[in-house]
Formats: structure tokens, sequence, C-alpha cells
């Protein structure tokens, strides 16, 4: 939900494509839009900053995106086979911080920064997910 009180979903278009969509605070369709490049799969949480900006994943590794507030695709990067399975969080200088984990439990957190264009694959800078120990995070910082 954004500061106006707009609501954003993602889901499956009657058309079998991923989309995103917007509603108003009453629940009227504001916009609908579908994701392109398409996603099989998103469930990683939507977060919206300050500017209305809509953010959200992809659990099959394939994207990250950023929509304006009215619908319009502003970036996507490539995940690189890396699952956005975790809740997104804002810093006080806007970035983006994404966690994301590629099987076994490899986990990296991401921050993102202005328009990011990709991201490498940092095969050997991420560790293995010890839930009963401390949890060292590499960052990886994306700026245009």
């Amino acid at each position: 939900m954004d500061i106006n009180g707009n609501i954003f979903i993602v889901g499956i278009s009657s058309g079998h494509k991923s989309s995103i969509a917007s509603l108003d605070y009453n629940g009227n369709l504001r916009w609908q839009k579908i994701i392109d490049p398409s996603p099989l799969e998103i469930w990683a949480p939507l977060a919206c900053d300050a500017e209305g900006k809509v953010y959200f994943g992809c659990t099959d590794g394939t994207y990250y995106y950023c929509y304006s507030n009215g619908g319009e695709q502003l970036w996507n990067i490539p995940l690189n086979s890396h699952q956005a399975d975790f809740s997104p969080a804002f810093g006080s200088d806007g970035s983006l911080y994404i966690g994301v984990q590629k099987g076994n439990h490899k986990t990296l957190m991401i921050a993102i920064k202005d328009n990011p264009s990709s991201i490498q694959d940092f095969i050997n800078d991420v560790f293995e997910c010890n839930f009963l120990g401390t949890i060292l995070i590499p960052l990886i910082l994306l700026q245009s």
C-alpha cells in the first residue's frame, strides 16, 4: 500500500501471464499491466517507497522489478537464478535492500540504489545460511 492508500497486487491474468495491478483505497481498479518479461512465479512481497514506486521479485530466480505508481515499468534486473524470497526494506538514503537465495540456503543481501541494470552471479561470495548460528551477509551495492 502506498502513502495514498492505493493497493498493489501481483498475480496471473486471464491470459495466463503474470500481471501487476493497482486498486484505489475503495477497491476500484486504477490500472493493470502484464509483467514483461513475464516470470513463472511471483511470491516475493511487494514494497512501496516514499515516492510510491512499487518493487517486487520472483521466487523462480528470474527478475526483480520496479514500477511507477502509475503502472510504468521503470526497470527490471535479472536475478541470475537467485530467488527473491524475503521482504524488502528501505534505508534512510532510499536504498532498497533485498534478500535473495540460491539453492542450499546460500543467501545474499543486495542493496539497490537508483536504476540498476544487472547483478553479477556472486557464487563464490555467498555463504551457507546456518539457522542455528550467526549469519554474515555479503552486501552487494548496485548503482546505475
